[in-house]
C-alpha cells in the first residue's frame, strides 16, 4: 500500500430510506483537482442519482415525490429539490451554510439550520462572546446557528433567534418542534432541550449535555442521550425518554455501564449519523463496547432492553426498514461498505479486500485492570514498531479502519494501538480514571502495554517509534519527556502547555477545569506539572511536530512553544505547518495535505527506524 492509495478510498455517508429503496452519499478524493467529489446514489439500482459534484444529505419527502438535498460550492450552499420520477433539480434557497435538513410530516415545508450573522461596519472584530472561534468553523463571535423553514416555493422564515444557538432538533408528526440549544452564558459542554410553544420556547427542567434528539412516531415521547455532567464532562451518556403529555422522564439504560454513541477512531469516513432511531414503539440505540459498535433494542410496551445486533464492526450510520437494519459500517481491516443486517451488500472499497487482520490482545496492568489493544505484526522479523495513541481522550480504537496504520504496516513497520485508561467503550470508571492525573495511569497503561507487546510478539525494543494526535499528541510529548526508549516520534495537533491551552483553545476553560483540575489562576503549579513543555530538557528522541495553522482546538501556539523550547535546548526537532487546515486535517483536510501528512510521518519513521532517507 502506498500513500496514493488514499485516492482509491470511497467514503459513504448520509443513509436515507424510503419504502424499498435506500439513498446515500459516495465521496471520493480527486488528486488532480485536490478536492472531494460527492454524489447521491440509489441502492436499489446501484447508480448515481445526482450529478454532483458536491451533493450531500438526501432527504425524501413523506409522500415520496421529491428528494431534497444540499449542493455545495466554494462560497455557498444550495438547498435543492428534485422530482423522484425524473426532472431537473431546482434551487429552493441559498445561504453561506446549511445543515440538518428535515421535512415536515405533511411534506409542505423543509426545516434546516443556518447561521444568522451580525453585520459589521468594518473589518475590525469586536468580540463580546465566548467562545469567539471554534475548530472547523473559524471565528463565530458574530454568528448564531438558527432554525429556519422554507416552503416549496422558496419562501423562508426564521424560527429561532438570539440568544439561542441550535445544535439539534426534531419535528413531530403533529408539528411540535423540539430543539437542543445553548445560550451565551452557558458552558460549552452544556445545553438544554426546549419545546417550541407559540413564540416561546419552554425549557425542560433538567440541565446537562444532550444529543440525538428524536420524537417517537406517534409524537408522545421524546428520546435523547443525556449526561448531567455532575461527575465529568466525559461521564457516560445514557438514553432517556421524555413523556410529552405528563412531563415525566426516565432513564432507559442507566444500568448499562457504557456510553451512547460511536467514538471509534477512523481516518476513512466523512461524518457519522445519530445514535438512536425509532421504529414503531421500539427504540434502537448504538453504543461502543470493547472496540465494536452494538445496537440495542428497547421495547416501549414491555420496558425491556435487548442486545439486538453486533457483527464486529464500527457502525457510522444506521437506518431501519421492513427489511432490517441498513448500516454504513467498517471493520478493523475493511473500509466502509453498506450492510443489510450482517450481510455486506456493496463493494465500493473492494480494492482494499484481503488486508491482514490485526492481532487482538489484552494485558493486565500493574493495578490489575484489563487493557485491550491490537498489533499489526509485520511478517519480517526484526521490523521496527510504531506505537499509535488516540485522541480524545474519551475515544477508542477497535473495529474501524485506519488507512494510516496499514500504510505504515506495508512500509515495513509493526503497528501497536491500544485503549488505555481514559478511553471510551469500557466502564465509566475506566474513562474517568485519568481526570486530574494526565501522564500517570494512562502513561503506565501505554508503557506496560508496549512492554507486553515487546515480550509477547518478540519485538525489537531498539527500533521503537511513537505518534499520536490531540490528546495522543499530548501523550507523545509527555512520553518522550519521561522515557528514552523511543528512537523517533511524531506529535500531531498536540498540547504542550496546559496553562496557555486554557486561554487559547476553543474548549480550553471547560476542558482543562474538568480534565486537569481547577484553573491555572488557582492551580498553576499543577497545570505546569501536567505540561509536557516542563520536561523538554529530558527529550532525546528525534521529534517531528505536525500542526495546522487554523487548529482552534489545540492552537498552533502549542506547536510553536514546543518547537522553540526544543530548539533552545539543542534538540533534534522539525516542524511541519499545514496552511488552511484545522484540527481535523487527518480526517477531512484537503486531499493533497492529507497525503503529504502521511508522507511526512512515513518518511520520519523510515529515516530514524529503518535508516532510509
Amino acid at each position: 500500500m502506498k500513500t496514493d492509495d488514499f485516492f482509491r478510498l470511497r467514503f459513504l455517508s448520509d443513509l436515507e430510506a424510503y419504502r424499498d429503496n435506500v439513498y446515500f452519499v459516495v465521496t471520493r478524493a480527486i488528486k488532480e483537482k485536490n478536492e472531494y467529489e460527492s454524489k447521491i446514489w440509489s441502492l436499489r439500482d446501484m447508480r448515481e442519482f445526482t450529478s454532483g459534484p458536491r451533493d450531500l444529505m438526501p432527504k425524501v419527502s413523506p409522500d415520496g415525490k421529491f428528494l431534497a438535498f444540499l449542493r455545495k460550492s466554494e462560497k455557498k450552499v444550495s438547498l435543492m429539490i428534485m422530482p423522484m420520477d425524473g426532472g431537473e433539480a431546482k434551487v429552493l434557497i441559498e445561504r453561506k451554510e446549511i445543515s440538518m435538513l428535515k421535512w415536515s410530516k405533511n411534506g409542505n415545508i423543509i426545516y434546516f439550520v443556518s447561521n444568522i450573522e451580525e453585520k459589521s461596519k468594518d473589518d475590525v472584530k469586536i468580540i463580546r462572546r465566548y467562545p469567539f472561534y471554534f475548530n472547523g468553523k473559524g471565528f463565530i463571535y458574530d454568528k448564531r446557528p438558527a432554525l429556519f423553514s422554507v416552503n416549496l416555493n422558496g419562501k423562508s422564515r426564521i424560527i429561532t433567534n438570539a440568544p439561542y444557538n441550535v445544535q439539534d432538533y426534531d419535528v413531530s408528526r403533529d408539528g411540535k418542534i423540539a430543539l437542543i440549544m445553548s445560550i451565551d452564558d452557558q458552558k460549552i459542554y452544556w445545553n438544554n432541550i426546549y419545546i417550541k410553544n407559540g413564540k416561546k420556547f419552554d425549557k425542560l427542567p433538567f440541565d446537562g449535555s444532550f444529543s440525538d434528539l428524536e420524537f417517537s412516531p406517534d409524537g408522545k415521547y421524546l428520546a435523547f442521550s443525556y449526561s448531567d455532567n455532575s461527575r465529568s464532562i466525559f461521564q457516560h451518556r445514557h438514553l432517556y425518554l421524555y413523556n410529552i403529555d405528563n412531563g415525566s422522564f426516565e432513564c432507559i439504560n442507566c444500568g448499562m455501564d457504557r456510553s451512547i454513541g460511536n467514538s471509534l477512531n477512523s481516518d476513512s469516513r466523512m461524518g457519522m449519523g445519530k445514535s438512536l432511531k425509532w421504529w414503531g414503539d421500539s427504540l434502537y440505540f448504538l453504543i461502543n463496547d470493547s472496540g465494536e459498535s452494538v445496537i440495542y433494542l428497547y421495547k416501549l410496551k414491555d420496558r425491556k432492553i435487548i442486545r439486538h445486533f453486533s457483527n464486529n464492526m464500527g457502525i457510522d450510520f444506521f437506518i431501519l426498514s421492513d427489511s432490517g437494519i441498513y448500516s454504513i459500517s467498517q471493520k478493523i481491516n475493511e473500509p466502509q461498505e453498506i450492510y443489510l443486517n450482517k450481510k455486506k451488500i456493496t463493494n465500493f472499497n473492494s480494492s482494499f479486500n484481503n488486508l491482514p487482520k490485526p492481532n487482538k490482545f489484552h494485558f493486565n496492568s500493574s493495578d490489575g485492570e484489563k487493557v485491550q489493544g491490537w498489533i499489526l505484526l509485520n511478517p519480517r522479523n526484526g521490523s521496527p514498531t510504531i506505537l499509535e495513541i488516540h485522541g480524545g481522550p474519551k475515544t477508542l480504537y477497535g473495529e474501524s479502519f485506519m488507512f494510516e496504520f496499514f500504510l505504515l504496516y506495508y512500509s515495513g513497520f509493526n503497528v501497536i494501538f491500544m485503549n488505555p485508561r481514559g478511553s471510551d467503550g469500557y466502564s465509566e470508571k475506566f474513562a474517568l480514571d485519568i481526570r486530574g492525573k494526565y501522564g500517570e495511569r494512562d502513561y503506565m497503561d501505554i508503557m506496560e502495554g508496549l512492554e507486553y507487546c515487546i515480550n509477547e510478539f518478540n519485538l525489537d525494543k531498539e527500533k521503537l517509534g511513537i505518534t499520536g494526535g490531540s490528546y495522543g499528541g499530548f501523550m507523545t510529548n509527555w512520553i518522550i519527556g519521561h522515557s528514552k526508549i523511543f528512537k523517533a516520534a511524531v506529535t500531531q495537533r498536540s498540547i504542550s502547555n496546559q496553562i496557555s491551552f486554557f486561554g487559547t483553545s476553543d474548549i480550553g476553560p471547560e476542558f482543562n477545569a474538568d480534565q486537569i483540575g481547577g484553573t491555572p489562576f488557582e492551580n498553576i503549579y499543577h497545570y505546569w506539572e501536567k505540561s509536557p513543555l516542563k520536561y523538554v530538557k529530558n527529550v532525546e528522541t528525534p521529534l517531528l511536530i505536525i500542526h495546522s495553522d487554523e487548529d482552534y482546538r489545540c492552537p498552533i501556539e502549542q506547536a510553536y512553544q514546543l518547537f522553540t523550547s526544543l530548539k533552545f535546548f539543542g534538540k533534534n526537532v522539525e516542524m511541519a505547518i499545514f496552511p488552511g487546515e484545522n484540527h481535523d486535517l487527518s480526517r477531512s483536510g484537503r486531499p493533497n495535505h492529507r497525503t503529504r501528512r502521511l508522507e511526512l510521518i512515513e518518511g520520519w519513521f523510515k529515516k530514524y527506524l529503518q535508516g532510509k532517507i
